[in-house]
């Protein structure tokens, strides 16, 4: 019987091939998006259901719904509110804003642990922690959160489901975090490799992850690249 994986956001240039990868397995993809989906992405192995965080309320009956009582074999998260550069602080009304975004995450893992059994949640968040110019409270605050969120609910389902957080600290196809392509090149140079993943790559590797997720990973962080970087 093929896995079936839950995918929170289209993942940009690493969904883009990952889909693939798992489908090719046979496996089956129940894919969110928020913004347009894909076009010629929907099939009988990939089916696109709106979701947006800010409003789980409002969107998560209508996924909960298509997964029914389907076994997920991975929740992969993705999807985060826009990353944006403040060129001043926020007004404090305004500080908190992402916070709904939080209280999505948590609606989300709520209603679709129960379908997880021994599968994996993997969340792929930017590493925020290596990027050392201002202007990102509200990111900040955010991925704080949710860093304490997972922190939480990997010690409440240990042993399973598993929880592993990817972060990146350059992700692929995308230009925020904003930083300059002189900062890129001393951060490729400083790998093992001499260069960044790139976007199959990561796929890939993240393929291999939810296939056979090794227990000692459990409440995990990884970063990739590792080192340091500024």
């Amino acid at each position: 019987m093929p896995n079936t994986h839950l995918i929170v956001g289209s993942g940009g240039s690493i969904g883009n091939h990952l889909r693939p990868i798992l489908t090719g397995a046979g496996d089956r993809i129940l894919n969110t998006h928020y913004h347009p989906r894909p076009l010629g992405e929907e099939s009988d192995s990939v089916c696109w259901i709106p979701f947006d965080l800010m409003e789980s309320a409002r969107d998560l009956p209508a996924l909960l719904q298509k997964i029914d009582r389907t076994s997920l074999k991975s929740l992969i998260l993705f999807s985060h509110p826009t990353l944006s550069r403040e060129k001043v602080h926020p007004p404090p009304d305004q500080t908190l804003s992402l916070l709904p975004a939080l209280e999505g995450v948590r609606a989300l893992f709520d209603g679709c642990i129960p379908f997880l059994g021994s599968g994996i949640v993997l969340s792929v968040v930017p590493a925020l922690s290596a990027l050392k110019a201002g202007g990102y409270l509200k990111a900040r605050i955010y991925f704080g959160g949710l860093g304490g969120l997972l922190e939480e609910y990997s010690r409440a389902t240990d042993p399973a489901p598993g929880f592993l957080t990817l972060e990146l600290v350059h992700v692929p196809g995308e230009d925020t975090p904003h930083i300059p392509s002189p900062i890129l090149e001393q951060m490729a140079r400083n790998t093992l490799a001499g260069s960044l993943p790139d976007s199959l790559s990561l796929a890939r590797w993240i393929a291999s992850l939810i296939r056979t997720f090794p227990d000692f990973l459990h409440g995990k962080t990884l970063r990739l690249p590792d080192g340091p970087f500024f």
